[in-house]
């Protein structure tokens, strides 16, 4: 005769990354302000880099994608100072 014996299950408990906990934060676009989420599919975004902040290529006078963006507003405090 076979006896069956029922485990407790143990309590898994998830660990969660702070990061993750935090509800992520849209980017903006920093041209036109539009959001990353209302972007459509294969819309290409660049990243400035010294503010860091994010555009649209579209929406920079860039006609092709380059490693070394700057965007408007950083090119005019490099020619003020």
């Amino acid at each position: 005769m076979k006896i069956s014996k029922r485990i407790p299950k143990k309590n898994k408990k998830k660990i969660v990354d702070s990061e993750e906990e935090e509800e992520e934060e849209d980017t903006f676009c920093l041209v036109c302000g539009d959001t990353y989420s209302n972007s459509k599919n294969k819309v290409t975004w660049i990243q400035c880099l010294k503010c860091k902040f994010w555009a649209h290529e579209k929406c920079t006078d860039l006609m092709k994608i380059t490693a070394f963006y700057k965007c408007d507003n950083c090119e005019a405090d490099e020619v003020g100072t």
